[in-house]
């Protein structure tokens, strides 16, 4: 399913952020991680972290790009968000994405990559796009 329908099918009458979670659900039944990024050499890890992020492009993901991801589908449905560094060991730093339903009074921190498992296996999770956070 590409970005467009799930923004499509999305609920008319739902709060922004009931829409946030069903934009998070729906777009992490669609991506899954790249195993060349996970597996490969520095170099090929450098590539594809530096690579530009196509919302309808390759499925596979890394934290980067399924963050931009969840950014630009976001703010098209009208939700503030951004995408956030978190510091690693790695010298790839791990990007989360916060967002505001209601224009910036409060934020949620989401970290899809974390989430694709549980979203994909339809596990009950309580945690999606519920930590209310200061920044």
């Amino acid at each position: 399913m590409k970005v467009e329908e799930i923004l499509a099918k999305a609920p008319k009458d739902a709060s922004k952020q009931l829409l946030m979670r069903y934009l998070y659900l729906e777009l992490g039944k669609i991506y899954k991680r790249d195993t060349r990024f996970f597996y490969g050499t520095d170099e090929e890890k450098e590539k594809i972290y530096n690579s530009k992020t196509k919302i309808d492009g390759d499925t596979n993901i890394i934290c980067k790009s399924i963050g931009e991801i969840y950014v630009k589908v976001f703010e098209q449905a009208g939700i503030k968000a951004k995408c956030v560094n978190k510091t690693t060991n790695s010298p790839f730093p791990h990007i989360d994405v916060i967002a505001s339903p209601d224009n910036g009074e409060h934020w949620y921190y989401m970290n899809p990559m974390d989430d694709l498992y549980r979203i994909q296996g339809r596990t009950k999770n309580t945690k999606i796009c519920n930590k209310n956070i200061k920044i």
